[in-house]
């Protein structure tokens, strides 16, 4: 017997989202592990996005090791707030800390 449709449309919806949120994880999952090994995963993780996502990580990952920033959306905040805090006249530039 088959599901009902709107019952499997249900699942669907399910499994997209799901797909989504293991696709977010997986490309956190890959940028630490190239960080430490400074190679890609297996490739059953790699097929969870594109390969243009990819290419993002790994040139990400490399800039972060060839500047020597362990993060660079850590240090992207932190500009980020060192210039709010200049904008609106704070003298503690670390202050969003």
């Amino acid at each position: 017997m088959y599901p009902s449709p709107r019952r499997l449309n249900e699942r669907v919806n399910y499994l997209v989202r799901l797909r989504r949120l293991l696709a977010v994880q997986a490309a956190a999952f890959t940028l630490a592990y190239y960080r430490r090994h400074r190679r890609m995963p297996p490739g059953y993780v790699l097929r969870l996005f594109s390969s243009a996502t990819v290419h993002r990580i790994r040139l990400r990952a490399e800039l972060e090791i060839l500047l020597g920033i362990p993060s660079l959306y850590r240090f992207s905040r932190l500009l980020y707030d060192c210039v709010i805090d200049r904008c609106h006249g704070s003298r503690d530039v670390r202050s969003r800390r």
